[in-house]
C-alpha cells in the first residue's frame, strides 16, 4: 500500500513539473524572451516518496544570453540540486538523536538511500540564527553571572580533505577554538539533600566567531532584551583571563571581570611552582583569598537583609535599625560598632 502511494506521488509530481515545462514552451510571453535551446533534458531529485526523474526544456534570455530551466525555477529546483527540501529537512530532523548514516537511511519514504556525507553536507550548511526569548516585561535583576571559557576542537580537515598544513616541527594546524558563554542569575541545590546545585535561568552562547565582538553583542542584545539595565548593579564576567574575555568587559560600566576559582588556583600554582616551599605558599594564598571572599559575601548578605527590615521600619533611624538588626540576627556585628 505504501509503495503504491509514493508511486502515485512521483507520477503527479513528474506529470506537474512536466506540464509546467510544456506551458512555458507555448506561452508568448515567454517567446518574446526567451530562446528554445533544446528540449527533453532528463533530471532526478530525490523526494520523500523516491526519485521523481522528468523531462524539462533548456531555455535562453534574449537580454542576457543566460540559461536556465524555468520549470525548475518555477517549482524550486536549483542547478545542481539531486535533494528536495523535504528530503533534507526530514534528515536533518533526525541527526538530532542518531547518526548521519542512520539519518541518510530514513530520509525518504522509501528505500531510496542518502549518504552520510550528504547529509553531513547539508549539517555543515544550516546557519543557526540567534533566538531572543520574547517578555511581557524586563526582569529586575540586580546581579547577573556571565562565565565565558573556549573549548579546542580538532578538525580533520578545514575545507577539504588533505588542507590540513603542518609546522617545521610536524605539528599539525587544525585546532580551532569555539568561544562558550553562559549567563545566569544565581546558583540554588537540585534539592533539598542535593550537594549538587544548579544554575538558575541560564543562556547559552557559543560558536567559531572570526570577531569576538559579534559574539559580545549577542551576548549584549540578550540582556537588553530580557533584564532592566537600570536595575541591574553587578555583571560579573567570570573566566580565565584570555583577551576575548576581557573585552566583555566593554559591555558597560556595570561588568567587571572575576578570574574564575579554577583559573585563579591554576595561576598561583604557576607562580609559585619554583618555590621549595610552594605547597605552604599556595595554601596561604588560598585561604586569604577565601576569607576574604565570604567577608565580602557576608557583608553584602547583612546589607541586603539589613535594607529589607529598615524599609519596614522607617520611623526608627535607619543607622541604628541596622545595627540593632545585625545584633539581633548575627550577633554583635563588631565591624559595624
Amino acid at each position: 500500500m505504501g509503495q503504491a502511494i509514493a508511486r502515485a506521488q512521483r507520477a503527479i509530481i513528474k506529470e506537474t513539473i512536466e506540464e509546467i515545462d510544456s506551458i512555458y514552451k507555448r506561452d508568448g510571453v515567454r517567446k518574446k524572451k526567451y530562446y528554445i535551446e533544446r528540449s527533453g533534458d532528463i533530471n532526478t531529485v530525490l523526494t520523500t516518496c523516491g526519485e521523481v526523474t522528468y523531462e524539462r526544456t533548456y531555455f535562453q534570455s534574449k537580454e542576457t544570453g543566460e540559461y536556465e530551466y524555468l520549470a525548475d525555477k518555477a517549482v524550486g529546483i536549483t542547478p545542481k540540486m539531486r535533494k528536495s527540501d523535504d528530503v533534507v529537512i526530514k534528515a536533518i530532523k533526525q541527526v538530532i538523536d542518531v547518526s548521519y548514516r542512520i539519518s541518510g537511511e530514513h530520509a525518504t519514504n522509501t528505500e531510496d538511500i542518502v549518504s552520510k556525507q550528504a547529509i553531513m553536507k547539508e549539517v555543515h550548511k544550516l546557519e543557526i540564527p540567534t533566538i531572543i526569548p520574547k517578555v511581557e516585561k524586563k526582569k529586575q535583576q540586580r546581579v547577573l553571572c556571565i562565565n565565558a571559557d573556549e573549548d579546542h576542537v580538532s578538525l580533520q580537515f578545514h575545507k577539504k580533505k588533505r588542507d590540513i598544513e603542518k609546522n617545521s616541527q610536524g605539528m599539525k594546524y587544525n585546532t580551532i577554538m569555539p568561544q562558550l558563554i553562559y549567563i545566569f542569575e544565581d546558583i540554588e541545590k537540585e534539592g533539598p539533600n542535593r550537594k549538587r546545585k544548579k544554575l538558575i535561568n541560564k543562556h547559552c552562547f557559543g560558536g567559531v566567531y572570526a570577531d569576538n565582538a559579534a559574539l559580545w553583542e549577542e551576548v549584549r542584545t540578550y540582556i537588553d532584551a530580557i533584564y532592566e539595565y537600570e536595575a541591574l548593579k553587578k555583571i560579573y564576567i567570570m573566566g580565565d583571563g584570555a583577551a576575548w574575555i576581557k573585552t566583555g568587559v566593554e559591555l558597560g560600566e556595570k561588568c567587571t571581570l572575576v578570574l574564575d576559582a579554577f583559573h585563579l588556583k591554576q595561576y598561583i600554582t604557576r607562580a609559585t611552582n619554583h618555590l621549595l616551599d610552594s605547597v605552604e605558599i599556595r595554601e596561604a594564598m588560598d585561604q586569604r583569598i577565601r576569607k576574604k571572599r565570604e567577608q565580602y559575601t557576608d557583608v553584602w548578605n547583612h546589607q541586603s537583609v539589613a535594607s529589607r527590615y529598615w524599609k519596614k521600619n522607617r520611623s526608627i533611624p535607619r543607622n541604628n535599625s541596622i545595627k540593632r538588626y545585625l545584633r539581633i540576627e548575627f550577633g554583635e556585628a563588631n565591624h559595624l560598632q
